[in-house]
């Protein structure tokens, strides 16, 4: 829970550093501009969701969901490409933590441990 806490933390201070190509940019800036400055966003909690054993991988399958706080973002647009960083971050983090990299896709989904699957179901903002 550390690394995908620590993950959600990078995925929501992702948006003010982020690095792209001009034209990237002004498409991105166009479609998600209020993405493009610096937001106060909350973690609130993250929720562990056993979801079984996973015959295909042999490990127990667990959900993360995580409950983010930001009255600047209005949009479900602009919510869903800031959940879906936090979430990529956060799959991240666990992959790095547990070195599994081989083990996912190049989203990192989904992320493993040792001992568990992790996937990520959609940020629930409140």
């Amino acid at each position: 829970m550390i690394s995908a806490k620590s993950g959600v933390i990078s995925g929501m201070n992702m948006n003010n550093m982020a690095i792209y190509t001009k034209s990237t940019f002004d498409k991105y800036y166009l479609e998600n501009q209020n993405l493009t400055y610096t937001k106060s966003m909350k973690l609130i909690k993250i929720d562990k969701i056993n979801n079984g054993f996973d015959e295909e991988y042999q490990k127990k399958k667990i959900q993360l969901k995580v409950y983010i706080s930001c009255p600047y973002l209005t949009t479900t647009k602009e919510k869903n490409a800031a959940g879906d960083r936090i979430n990529y971050y956060l799959r991240k983090s666990i992959t790095d933590t547990f070195n599994t990299s081989e083990l996912s896709n190049s989203l990192y989904n989904p992320s493993f441990s040792n001992n568990y699957i992790f996937t990520t179901a959609n940020v629930q903002w409140i």
